[in-house]
């Protein structure tokens, strides 16, 4: 098995699925990870694939700013969802909009109810890439996923993990920041590290537990992504390379690729987890919360 340093020795960043960047059609990526992981990075710089985006958090951006759901919802609960009636910088109100377009009103569920009926109807060969953004705080959230997008026509061999992880103390300055900018958004800290210790515990017992299958859920790749900017990945500009393949986005200032970024394949498509060497643990148990469990397995 390669080592840590092997794993994450390389120059020109892309996390790809199925061994293949960028395919088209037919591919689940379930991007998992605690509140301020920076997942929204990972996304645009290193996930070599584009498809349908399933972000809970856009569906309440989309929502505070819809006149007639703001219409409907204060009707029926008296609350006024606007920003500036519940301007989401203040974690009490991320929760109370939650609660409302997931619980009350049932308009996340709605949505994807939609989002797979017109999945449903398309040709077996074209069904579109689905990217899920979420903590993954529990084994009951893999189960939905995979139960609702198998029947659609997804293989359990496309169905893949992209764990986003984050210095835990980087998460609480990143979320604190999110919250300061003009219609941002942020977490209360017990949120926040109830998603990172639930992230952690989650991916830990689908590496680790002899009671669990994954492939019960799922056979595609897992992949690991540290994210501490400066440290496990780094921007720069591009120069035109014709003969290789890059992760290039569009940012401000022009196209960059991410480079030098420890990201780790710890499944291969189709294969079984090949468990973590020492160094990875340890890595891992250094950005975790001490409560996930991590600490018990790593040597420091």
């Amino acid at each position: 098995m390669k080592t840590f340093k092997e794993f994450t020795k390389l120059d020109e960043a892309l996390i790809t699925f199925g061994g293949k960047a960028y395919p088209k059609f037919g591919q689940v990526v379930i991007q998992a990870g605690g509140a301020g992981s920076g997942k929204g990075f990972i996304q645009s710089n290193l996930i070599g694939l584009e498809g349908k985006f399933i972000n809970v958090d856009d569906v309440k951006t989309w929502v505070s700013k819809s006149i007639q759901l703001r219409g409907l919802i204060k009707a029926k609960t008296g609350i006024d969802i606007s920003y500036e009636a519940l301007p989401l910088s203040d974690p009490k109100n991320t929760g109370i909009l939650h609660d409302i377009i997931s619980n009350v009103m049932g308009i996340t569920d709605k949505l994807d109810a939609m989002l797979f009926k017109s999945i449903a109807t398309s040709a077996p060969d074209r069904k579109p890439n689905l990217i899920f953004d979420v903590t993954l705080k529990d084994l009951d959230k893999l189960q939905r996923i995979t139960r609702n997008v198998i029947p659609l026509g997804y293989e359990k061999d496309n169905i893949h993990i992209v764990w986003v992880i984050t210095p835990i103390e980087v998460a609480v300055k990143q979320n604190t920041e999110r919250g300061q900018k003009e219609g941002g958004r942020s977490v209360s800290k017990e949120i926040l590290f109830a998603t990172h210790t639930g992230a952690a515990m989650t991916l830990k017992s689908l590496i680790f537990s002899e009671l669990s299958d994954v492939t019960e859920y799922l056979n595609g790749d897992i992949w690991i992504a540290f994210n501490s900017a400066g440290v496990d990945s780094e921007l720069k500009r591009s120069e035109p390379t014709p003969n290789k393949v890059f992760t290039k986005r569009k940012l401000k200032g022009g196209s960059f690729i991410a480079k030098g970024a420890n990201y780790i394949k710890i499944k291969k498509q189709g294969s079984p987890i090949k468990i973590p060497d020492q160094e990875m643990i340890d890595k891992i148990s250094s950005y975790v919360p001490d409560n996930s469990g991590w600490k018990d397995k790593s040597s420091k």
